[in-house]
């Protein structure tokens, strides 16, 4: 992803804490408001995967490490597919140290899954991990920014 950084695995206390010296140009986070796997409110993952930090605590360590605007500009994103029972909300920080900038993508109602217009996971995937949001793509995400 050229010079952006997506965290597959989920932040916790131990976690965020490497790579100090690292600033990052871009740092994107996409997260489902109804994620069943790792909460967006953050606490418990499902199984015995830990605890993990909220969405908002994740972004801000990421706001605060990189030096970036802590207010936002706050834009939804065109839900073009009523289907899904989904809406996105992108958050981007601005103006960091060698110009780096955050973002989070607020999935409301979307789960556990990775927003595509062309991927789409089957039923049975869906009711365990939640709805997938249809009308972005994850790829979109990092390469507009």
């Amino acid at each position: 992803m050229f010079s952006c950084k997506k965290d597959d695995d989920a932040p916790t206390d131990t976690n965020t804490n490497t790579n100090q010296g690292l600033i990052l140009n871009q740092k994107i986070q996409v997260d489902g408001t109804e994620d069943p796997i790792i909460p967006y409110t953050g606490g418990q993952v499902a199984g015995d995967g830990g605890l993990v930090k909220s969405a908002q605590e994740t972004v801000d360590y990421w706001v605060n490490r990189n030096g970036t605007s802590g207010t936002p500009v706050e834009t939804n994103i065109p839900n073009s597919n009523q289907n899904d029972d989904c809406s996105a909300v992108k958050y981007l920080y601005k103006n960091g140290t060698n110009n780096t900038e955050v973002a989070l993508y607020k999935i409301n109602n979307g789960g556990h899954t990775s927003p595509s217009i062309s991927e789409r996971y089957n039923s049975i995937y869906l009711s365990i991990v939640g709805n997938q949001k249809k009308s972005i793509l994850k790829n979109f995400t990092s390469s507009k920014f």
